[in-house]
């Protein structure tokens, strides 16, 4: 391995490594005040991290200038979306050899944006189909995610089916899921 080093007078090589001791030790303390801030506004930067996506709609919405043109509507109105509540089927017809349509209970089988199937069952009750927006309406209930393919959806869950942009009431559930958390309990 044949690479070039630079060879200065042994007084100058100290030289350089007192210098690069000075940078990196000013570094070093200059990441621990920077941890050090970090470690004191560990609550506002997890309200942030928590909160960041309601705050953005919410100020989309507030600054539009047509927002007081605006009708409120509930979830369920015929014009919105269509609320499929989950049902489950009989327990005598899961598996896990892949054997019907995927089924999914609640959040624990929710991915990031999709669930991820391990249970078949062969005789649904209540089916969400690809596109419906997964809604955990079970402890914890708050939690979204979308149906990839046609699935059973049990108790645990509900499928919304948007009747208008359905990317609109993912998000708006996403920035209100803390506060439909809250009201789910008791």
């Amino acid at each position: 391995f044949k690479m070039k080093i630079p060879l200065p007078l042994l007084p100058i090589q100290k030289q350089i490594i007192q210098k690069l001791d000075e940078i990196l030790g000013q570094l070093e303390e200059k990441k621990k005040a920077v941890f050090s801030i970090i470690d004191q506004n560990k609550e506002k930067i997890d309200f942030f991290e928590e909160n960041w996506l309601s705050y953005i709609i919410e100020r989309e919405i507030e600054k539009h200038p047509q927002r007081k043109e605006w009708k409120l509507k509930k979830l369920g109105d015929p014009e919105i979306s269509e609320i499929i509540m989950g049902q489950s089927p009989p327990g005598s017809t899961y598996n896990t050899e892949q054997n019907g349509m995927p089924f999914f209970q609640g959040k624990k089988d929710f991915g990031e944006k999709f669930p991820t199937p391990k249970t078949w069952c062969t005789e649904p009750k209540r089916i969400a189909k690809k596109g419906d927006i997964l809604l955990s309406v079970r402890a914890p209930v708050g939690s979204t995610n979308w149906a990839k393919e046609e699935c059973c959806i049990g108790r645990g869950l509900s499928a919304i089916r948007p009747k208008i942009e359905g990317d609109f009431i993912y998000y708006r559930l996403q920035s209100i899921s803390k506060e439909l958390s809250r009201s789910g309990s008791g």
